[in-house]
């Protein structure tokens, strides 16, 4: 039976990791036919013919099943044709909308489950569209709205390292993103809810009562996010003291909340069954202990909308008290590869994320280390410290693969708060929650007492985190071959005694190439650099602003930053960072804002605190960063590679604005070169043409303002005469960039034009020796999104 979930998972995962281009899924499927044939083959010769073909049918059973959930991701998707036309949608407010600050301006965000729908089609009905609306009236869960807007398809930004939103929105079933721009809330009583809508309903509610007692207490957001599994309630420094300490996993609903819940309710119970034994002398308690265990850990899971280790833990919550009621003993390993199996089938897409690798090799590490080993000899404590050194052991490498980073501090952070939300806090948050629905009030001590806990338990961590002033934090990007090495010494590790003593030779060689797999090259000695080196050039997709990176002899340059879209979320955080820490950057060498735009400016406070950097260029006044300014002329070398700054120029700044002020760059390295001007437009253009000449030649132009139609006049392409043309702009954004006009001026003058917004991040790949050619890599094509090519 283990050996068919084994190879239904496997299917599942071959599925989801089928490339977009149709050949390749062809060849790959071709394969599995022949795969196919073997086992069929093998089987007749096998006395385990039996095993094989269930392995078989299992495995097949998971291709299918993945790719008919890709399949409907298609189907309900929004038909390109109706993109930014004004549609009109009927349907159920879900999740829990929120209120934000976007473009300085406040917006709520919300999901409607589509009932139905006018002017819009797709061939199954779209499911879920989630919907911004500027300065519009409150919006709550379980109202039913008619709503008219503009969408677009699933869309996020595409770079190596970040966040894949687009995969978020597909996972979410979420068919469409737009804006509203009318709407109005429409009398709903005799339609049918569906479970989501009422699942949203009761987090509303929870919140709504929680919200009603708590919203004067310091610790509040904490309360919040504990209680219905809000992540919104926490802000991006809450987000980076959890992150630095290690404990991010526990003020969500996660799996541990779901088992302490559904231990407690079950101990409750089972003392309650015996007080009723004397009424009812038939009753089985266990059976009747483990029904309310489940049925208050499903409670509790849909306050967190069902998330996936709220999953796991629910099908293992499930196996266990099969056994706990008599009917059948369930083995610890199985309990996992059913949860998994089961995850899997609701969600094929989940191995695409970093939440299914880390939930489900956390509980593995600690079923092979304590199940069957746990002796008397062992105290609570030494327990939890053992669970700890566990945790750290075989979660780091997993860490370091998919976020660059780890922390020390986490087995001391989880001593202290492990046992303290689940003795305390928990239990008292789940007792005042119960409380604030009854019709008699809530004694305020124990918000109080809550709110203290909370607080104590937060000043520990902040202490934690400011001990080393960032000293505890590991920083690596390992890669594929790193990530296999430390999971084998995670293994090493944890094995038995005896193991790890056969085992040291190998744990040495493992150490070893692990170490040169993770050196940095901004730990390289420059003297020891060759001048003939390999370069990178990347222009990243932050949606509508610009993010450049060029990196060359272990040095790094970044030119712009993206915009601040909110006081929670900037293109430096969510895009720049894990770019350069998944590309070992260590520090900046030169960090050049072109001008003082948001869409340029915007994410560099997240660079310079995150990094060293060496020297800050800015055509303007950065208050309190000594930044220098770009000087027309100024030039530097980093050995065969040279850097330009040839603008502002000087007869521009009078009565210049601010895109005409940007800092125009320009770098040369033999046999590859690119000019980077910021916003300027076409009076500025023809003013560097006129000063500099045939030296704005270049291989790669980043399009002035954007591609947008004040910008990249015919003078400056003729001068210029670049192969590629890149616009930097958002998808569908509403400025209209790149212009249609300047893509079919660039096409006229034989250039190839590129954009971010259709092939997110483009890296140019070269190398500075003279003659050697570029590689070119669009992200977008890299990643492997095969649902979006069928």
């Amino acid at each position: 039976m283990r050996y068919a979930m084994l190879a239904a998972c496997c299917g599942l995962a071959l599925a989801s990791y089928l490339p977009s281009d149709w050949l390749l899924q062809k060849v790959l499927l071709a394969g599995v036919l022949l795969l196919t044939l073997l086992l069929v083959a093998l089987s007749v010769a096998c006395a385990q013919r039996r095993v094989i073909l269930a392995c078989l049918a299992a495995f097949l059973l998971g291709v299918a099943h993945s790719m008919w959930y890709a399949r409907g991701i298609v189907a309900h998707s929004l038909d390109p044709s109706v993109e930014g036309e004004l549609v009109e949608l009927q349907g159920w407010v879900t999740g829990l909308p929120r209120q934000e600050w976007r473009y300085g301006q406040p917006v709520q965000r919300f999901d409607l489950a589509v009932s139905t729908s006018r002017w819009v089609e797709s061939p199954r009905g779209l499911r879920i569209v989630r919907l911004s609306w500027f300065g519009g009236a409150p919006v709550k869960a379980g109202e039913y709205w008619t709503v008219r807007g503009r969408l677009k398809r699933p869309h996020g930004f595409a770079n190596p390292g970040g966040f894949d939103y687009q995969l978020y929105l597909h996972r979410h079933s979420i068919d469409a993103t737009g804006r509203v721009v009318w709407a109005k809330k429409a009398l709903a009583m005799s339609r049918q809810r569906s479970p989501l809508v009422l699942t949203s309903m009761a987090r509303e509610f929870m919140a709504g009562r929680l919200a009603a007692v708590t919203d004067d207490h310091r610790q509040a957001h904490l309360m919040r996010a504990l209680a219905v599994g809000d992540g919104k309630a926490l802000s991006t420094d809450d987000w980076e003291l959890l992150r630095t300490t290690g404990t991010t996993h526990l003020f969500v609903i996660s799996g541990l909340h779901i088992g302490m819940v559904a231990g407690a309710a079950y101990l409750v119970m089972r003392c309650l069954a015996g007080l009723l034994l004397a009424l009812w002398p038939g009753l089985l308690i266990h059976r009747f202990a483990a029904a309310a265990a489940l049925l208050t850990a499903s409670l509790y899971a849909a306050l967190a909308g069902f998330s996936l280790p709220t999953q796991r833990a629910l099908v293992m919550l499930c196996l266990l008290m099969l056994g706990r009621s008599g009917f059948a003993r369930v083995p610890a390993s199985f309990s996992l590869l059913a949860a998994a199996l089961v995850v899997l089938a609701m969600d094929p897409l989940a191995l695409r994320g970093s939440g299914f690798w880390l939930s489900f090799v956390a509980v593995a590490a600690l079923l092979a280390v304590f199940s069957g080993r746990m002796s008397t000899d062992f105290s609570a404590v030494c327990g939890l410290l053992r669970a700890q050194w566990v945790s750290f052991i075989a979660l780091t490498p997993l860490l370091l693969f998919w976020f660059q980073s780890a922390s020390l501090l986490m087995p001391l952070a989880n001593l202290v708060a492990v046992p303290l939300l689940s003795l305390l806090v928990v239990p008292l948050l789940l007792l005042i929650m119960l409380l604030s629905v009854l019709p008699f009030g809530l004694p305020a001590h124990l918000v109080n007492a809550l709110d203290w806990l909370l607080t104590r338990l937060w000043s520990f961590l902040e202490l934690l985190a400011r001990s080393g002033d960032g000293a505890w934090g590991i920083e690596l990007a390992p890669g594929v071959l790193g990530l296999s090495l430390g999971l084998l010494t995670s293994l090493i590790l944890l094995s038995a005694p005896g193991i790890r003593l056969i085992a040291r030779p190998l744990l040495f060689v493992c150490s070893l190439i692990l170490s040169c797999a993770l050196l940095r090259p901004g730990t390289q000695p420059e003297a020891t650099l060759s001048e003939c080196a390999p370069a990178n050039f990347a222009v990243l997709d932050v949606g509508q602003g610009l993010a450049v990176v060029f990196r060359a002899y272990g040095k790094t340059l970044v030119y712009d930053t993206g915009a601040r879209f909110s006081p929670e979320f900037d293109a430096g955080t969510a895009v720049l960072l894990p770019y350069l820490r998944q590309a070992r950057v260590s520090e900046l060498n030169y960090l050049v804002i072109s001008h003082s735009d948001n869409d340029h400016y915007g994410g560099a406070s997240a660079l310079l605190e995150a990094f060293s950097v060496r020297n800050l260029l800015a055509s303007f006044a950065m208050p309190g960063y000594p930044n220098k300014p770009c000087l027309p002329g100024s030039r530097w070398h980093w050995g065969a590679i040279e850097f330009r700054v040839l603008g502002p120029l000087n007869s521009a700044l009078e009565h210049a604005n601010d895109n005409n002020l940007s800092c125009v760059m320009h770098i040369t390295a033999p046999g590859f070169s690119i000019l980077l001007p910021g916003d300027i437009e076409k009076a500025t253009e023809q003013q560097l043409v006129s000063v500099w000449g045939d030296e704005l030649r270049a291989d790669v132009l980043v399009m002035p303002h954007h591609g947008s139609k004040t910008s990249s006049g015919e003078k400056l392409i003729s001068a210029v005469q670049p192969r590629y043309a890149i616009a930097s702009a958002g998808y569908r954004n509403r400025f209209g960039h790149p212009h249609p006009m300047v893509t079919a001026r660039y096409r006229q003058a034989g250039v190839r034009v590129l954009s971010t917004a259709d092939s997110g991040a483009l890296e140019f790949e070269f190398n500075t020796c003279a003659g050697k050619g570029q590689a070119i890599n669009q992200h977008r094509e890299a990643m492997g999104n095969y649902w979006l090519s069928w």
